[in-house]
C-alpha cells in the first residue's frame, strides 16, 4: 500500500469511533459498499498500517475493550465525525 486515501482514513476513523460497528453500518455512513469497506480495511491490515486489539477490562464483566492502533500519530489527529 503506497498511500492512504481519504476513504481509508474515514474507515479507520469509523473503526476508532465505533469498533464494534458492522461493515454495513460503516459503509452506509461513509457511502461506500460494505464489501469495499471490508476490503480496504483488510488492505490496511495487510500493509501493517492499522490493526485492532483487545484487552480485558477490570471488574466482574471482563468484557473486551477494543482499540485501534495506527502507525502514525498524524492520522489520529484527524477530527472527523461520520458516525452518530
Amino acid at each position: 500500500m503506497e498511500t492512504i486515501s481519504e476513504v481509508d482514513l474515514e474507515i479507520v476513523h469509523a473503526v476508532q469511533v465505533e469498533p464494534r460497528a458492522s461493515w454495513a453500518t460503516i459503509s452506509a455512513t461513509l457511502e461506500v459498499s460494505a464489501a469495499t469497506a471490508a476490503r480496504r480495511w483488510a488492505a490496511l491490515q495487510d500493509a501493517g498500517v492499522a490493526w485492532t486489539g483487545a484487552t480485558l477490562a477490570p471488574g466482574p464483566s471482563h468484557l473486551a475493550d477494543e482499540s485501534l492502533n495506527l502507525l502514525s500519530n498524524d492520522h489520529r489527529k484527524r477530527s472527523l465525525s461520520y458516525l452518530p
